[in-house]
């Protein structure tokens, strides 16, 4: 994922997590503390998230660009005609 896209996920989720947190602590269903302490653990899960995913990614692109490799037929011969 690009570094601009997950830079805008991460800012508009925590916007969300905020507008929800207020209304949250508003009506006492938790603390601020305790949200806080919830937030805190979204924003270092959803990054590794989307770290986990490029790799995963990039490792699609990698063994789909092998197997189009491998299946590209090779002869001496043709090489030998290039010369």
């Amino acid at each position: 994922m690009d570094n601009i896209i997950s830079k805008v996920i991460l800012g508009l989720i925590r916007h969300i997590l905020t507008t929800a947190g207020g209304g949250l602590v508003a009506h006492g269903l938790v603390t601020g503390q305790q949200w806080s302490d919830v937030v805190g653990a979204i924003m270092v899960i959803v990054p590794v998230m989307f770290s986990a995913y490029d790799k995963w990614q990039a490792e699609q692109a990698r063994s789909a660009a092998v197997e189009e490799a491998r299946a590209v037929p090779f002869s001496p011969a043709s090489q030998e005609q290039s010369k």
